[in-house]
């Protein structure tokens, strides 16, 4: 056993357990994610605003997938790997860089979907056009909206959104401060992160709660344009735009709540906890961490649903190339030899 002066030791679950748990979800997600890219790309020509932004969600969800081996690797290997090595380093920085680059795409693209499906109701909504808008107002719905539904826009969008997150995750992930040839490659360089990891971290974790609140604050929105609609007697007509975009928005907000919160706030606790020198505290803390990031990433298994959720054109494709390939099955079996 490799001699380890890090507070931290690696327990059981993340050595055994977190392992196998990635490498099914690798499959699930690689799979599932590579299927829906087939069927944006193949079978839905024109496309909308929601569809680049759901193509790159899915390309987002395979950088996730393809970060999980080199996570496999790791965990196998904690018990033992120095921390001064190649592959620890390797396997390391790989694995930072997928994960927490694609994660953050993930969750601006999905603020991103979010402000999409209320620009939609608004575009199909005539009210907008009698009732009075204030100055603030007419900015909104009239210039920023407009542009979230522009396809050439949401290219641009996320273009810059991908340079923007992936060149300083590179730069940072292969900053190497730390040459300590007594420590196994699981310790809090790692598992907590250097000096400039802890500020990148803060900086992540703050921009995250922005957008938990904004699309919090388009829920609000929709809820009072709900209301307006609904004190000018206007809503019957178009209901279902409404409940499907309600729809929308609360599936989205219950995938950054469920998903990505609680692995936010174990890495605020964790940078709390550092100070007061706790092992044991620590090293559960950690855990619960490693336990908050698998639950974040499994995520990408299933972002394969909410498309169904978000887009009709996605189902409606999805349900008949599966409808087809069910009926050629049986004709198949049915054939009969000469």
């Amino acid at each position: 056993m490799w001699n380890n002066s890090s507070c931290l030791h690696p327990r059981k679950f993340s050595a055994i357990g977190l392992p196998i748990i990635y490498s099914i979800m690798f499959v699930v997600s690689v799979s599932g994610n590579l299927v829906c890219l087939w069927i944006f790309t193949k079978f839905i020509s024109r496309k909308t605003s929601t569809h680049i932004y759901l193509i790159n969600l899915a390309i987002s969800n395979v950088l996730v997938s393809a970060g999980m081996p080199f996570q496999v690797a790791y965990y196998l290997k904690v018990q033992y790997m120095p921390y001064n090595s190649t592959e620890c380093r390797f396997l390391t920085q790989a694995g930072t860089l997928l994960t927490y680059s694609s994660m953050c795409v993930s969750i601006t693209l999905l603020c991103w979907i979010a402000i999409s499906r209320y620009a939609t109701l608004v575009k199909h909504d005539d009210m907008m056009q009698s009732v009075k808008q204030t100055p603030y107002e007419k900015i909104l719905f009239g210039k920023f909206l407009k542009s979230f539904r522009n396809p050439i826009f949401a290219r641009y969008l996320c273009i810059g959104v991908w340079i923007a997150i992936a060149c300083p995750n590179v730069c940072l992930a292969t900053i190497n401060t730390d040459n300590a040839s007594n420590k196994l490659c699981f310790n809090e360089e790692v598992e907590i992160g250097k000096a400039h990891m802890v500020i990148s971290s803060r900086v992540q974790v703050a921009f995250f709660f922005l957008f938990v609140l904004t699309v919090i604050l388009f829920y609000c929105f929709f809820i009072h344009y709900l209301k307006t609609l609904q004190a000018n007697s206007c809503i019957d007509g178009k209901f279902l735009i409404y409940r499907k975009v309600k729809k929308n928005i609360v599936v989205i907000m219950a995938l950054l709540l469920i998903c990505f919160a609680p692995y936010h706030f174990a890495k605020l606790f964790i940078y709390e906890l550092v100070s007061f020198k706790n092992c044991q505290l620590l090293n559960i803390s950690v855990e619960m961490k490693n336990i908050f990031l698998c639950l974040a990433e499994f995520r990408s298994c299933c972002d394969p649903i909410m498309y169904l959720c978000l887009d009709d054109t996605f189902k409606r494709n999805f349900q008949t190339l599966f409808k087809k390939k069910a009926e050629a099955q049986p004709q198949a079996t049915n054939i009969t030899p000469f």
